[in-house]
């Protein structure tokens, strides 16, 4: 919840500053060891394009990851897609249960 946010520009400029970080954990050992990531900042993460609406929803998207220098091989490849919904809330709302989302 964007407490300040008056308008999408607003919320897009408050994005910029969070950070999404998506990493390739190895599960058999060494456990735990991270062999490629991909970072980014989230406003660019959700929104590619350099508007706030995309021109199409959910568009399929592909990145290559950073591979780890122990990881032999290409860069993994990331493809994904994202969807997001701005909603209007009241400022004094603690959370927000999500319509559509299972509790």
């Amino acid at each position: 919840i964007f407490r300040h946010a008056v308008d999408p520009g607003d919320i897009a400029v408050m994005l910029e500053y969070e950070t999404v970080r998506i990493e390739l954990v190895q599960l058999i050992p060494p456990v735990g060891d991270t062999l490629a990531w991909f970072e980014e900042d989230a406003r660019r993460f959700l929104f590619p394009e350099p508007k706030l609406v995309p021109s199409f929803s959910g568009v399929d998207r592909e990145v290559l990851m950073t591979r780890a220098p122990h990881f032999p091989g290409i860069a993994p490849r990331l493809e994904f897609s994202t969807k997001t919904t701005i909603m209007e809330c009241s400022a004094d709302a603690e959370t927000y249960i999500y319509p559509n989302k299972p509790l």
